[in-house]
């Protein structure tokens, strides 16, 4: 039924053959009966969680904004795009030899595997029915989960990762950017490892500090795990302290997550939920309850509508609390619509939230990506400027010269998170310049850079981190000195510390006039300066 009050909708595709993945009893997700026990429950990945979301979707407030759409199998040579085929195979044969355990508590029955080729399938379906343009907010209800599946490996409940497909058909479809934004409790391990060594998606992940879990999940979820290669940089974590809540995941959203997103600019968003966040999970430690679920809900609403013109994806994961799980879904979607009031109230929540240890992390986290990020960064750059060290006086150049626009290609691929759209801190090149030495710098500066976003003019080069109290004089055709270089568009900013210097206990520093330099414009401008004794 559409919506009188609004013309907003998701579509949500679903298909009831992913209920027949029957997952078995025991203790917790173990499958073990120790024989001692005379009731034993149900494995945590189980029907019933997402029979009660299908339901609260269809029978709850928000149900005059949804619009059921039909699933469907995927054709094995889909699962190509992010999977390897020797995987596929094993997955394939385990399920004609009547099934098997993959691994720790992901158990491949009879009938299991019907259901993750519906899953994978049906979220291939949305991504496309939006890439089609037949709608802006699409969400696929699918299990088994599917955000730690690798591309050779199964993990944690999951064979087949149904995110990562409908990534790759995005940008197999003409996006040039996606970003996967990951809410589940447990670090989407297999979607980051899919797409770690490329620049064209940004995954991020705020998940519970849980590390690795064995061999099928060797990555740890840690800050420290940025990508690899063309993708150092691109994959962005934010492992969270156990009983994190509502205001300590609404500050890293906006904190980390929105900044980040901002500056890669994506064509698509896709949405990877788990409720196992929240306050009464049995398989999490953080304590989201339905208002923190609404308000990331929103700040994904307006990110998409900055960058993606809207188009949000939504993936279902993980939501382990029978109940819990169907209303916290349902505040998400209520935020994702961004609905005016609350259509739902929360029956349970009561947690009381001390943030302070959360929004600790947040900054270090923060602080870490800074300076894990820069400095590799400014190696790349230097290498790319072929800069060569001669002693006792040290000259640093680039020549004019038929390779220089290597060094344009190698800023755009050495995009780094956190740094804008390279709207420029340029970070310490050189640093405690002893006395009695002399050091004269030469740059040809490229101008043409035009690979690089709004056709903004972006120049090289350099805050010198000084500790001697000696006497300077720095010299050039555009010259100006603050805690790192700002180039912005056509303007070159100025700025001198009277008295000052480039540190504090420097006495002088001498600047001549400022040259123009204009955006998009092919040519070279040549920046000397000399730092010597006094």
């Amino acid at each position: 039924m559409a919506c009188a009050c609004s013309n907003k909708m998701i579509d949500v595709f679903w298909h009831e053959g992913m209920l027949n993945h029957e997952t078995g009893k025991g203790v917790f997700d173990s499958g073990i009966d120790p024989g001692f026990l005379d009731v034993l429950e149900k494995h945590p990945e189980n029907s019933d969680r997402i029979k009660n979301m299908v339901s609260i979707l269809q029978k709850g407030p928000i149900s005059p904004y949804i619009s059921w759409q039909h699933g469907r199998p995927a054709q094995v040579n889909e699962l190509l795009s992010f999977h390897a085929p020797e995987y596929i195979d094993e997955l394939i044969e385990a399920d004609k030899q009547g099934g098997k355990m993959i691994c720790a508590g992901t158990f491949l029955n009879p009938g299991s595997w019907d259901a993750a080729l519906l899953a994978a399938g049906t979220t291939l379906s949305a991504v496309k029915h939006i890439l089609d343009g037949h709608g802006k907010l699409a969400y696929a209800l699918v299990r088994p989960p599917g955000h730690h599946a690798q591309p050779k490996q199964a993990d944690g409940y999951c064979f087949l990762n149904n995110a990562g497909l409908a990534v790759q058909l995005a940008l197999d479809s003409g996006c040039k950017k996606v970003t996967v934004i990951d809410i589940d409790v447990h670090y989407g391990n297999g979607t980051a490892e899919g797409f770690y060594r490329t620049d064209k998606v940004l995954t991020v992940s705020l998940h519970m500090n849980h590390g690795s879990w064995g061999p099928s999940h060797p990555q740890n979820g840690s800050v420290g795990e940025l990508g690899e290669g063309e993708g150092y940089g691109y994959n962005l974590n934010i492992p969270l302290p156990n009983g994190t809540g509502d205001r300590g995941y609404g500050y890293a959203m906006k904190e980390l997550v929105v900044p980040a997103v901002h500056k890669f600019e994506p064509d698509m968003i896709v949405l990877v939920v788990g409720q196992d966040s929240s306050a009464f999970d049995p398989n999490g430690r953080q304590c989201l309850t339905m208002d923190g679920y609404r308000e990331i809900g929103r700040i994904v609403h307006s990110l998409a509508n900055k960058h993606s013109g809207g188009q949000i994806l939504i993936v279902q994961e993980g939501g382990y609390h029978i109940t819990y799980s169907a209303y916290c879904l349902h505040a998400i979607l209520e935020g994702v619509l961004d609905l005016p009031q609350p259509l739902l109230c929360d029956p349970i929540a009561y947690y009381p939230e001390d943030e302070a240890f959360a929004v600790e992390l947040v900054e270090a986290t923060r602080k870490y990506h800074k300076e894990a990020i820069q400095g590799p960064y400014m190696a790349k750059l230097v290498d790319a400027m072929n800069l060569t060290v001669l002693s006792p006086v040290a000259t640093y150049g680039c020549k004019r010269r038929k390779k220089l626009k290597t060094l344009d290609k190698r800023l755009s691929e050495t995009y780094p998170l956190g740094m804008g759209s390279l709207d420029f801190e340029i970070f310490n090149l050189l640093a405690s310049i002893n006395s009695g030495l002399c050091v004269s710098f030469t740059f040809d500066v490229v101008q043409h850079m035009e690979n690089l976003r709004d056709q903004h003019v972006y120049l090289l080069f350099a805050f010198f981190q000084v500790s001697l109290p000696n006497c300077y004089s720095l010299s050039s055709r555009s010259l100006y000195s603050h805690s790192a270089f700002h180039i912005l568009g056509n303007n070159i900013l100025r700025s001198v510390q009277q008295g000052g210097g480039l540190t504090s206990n420097l006495p002088t520093i001498q600047a001549d006039e400022k040259l123009p330099f204009y955006g998009g414009h092919k040519g070279f401008g040549k920046w000397n300066v000399n730092i010597g004794e006094g």
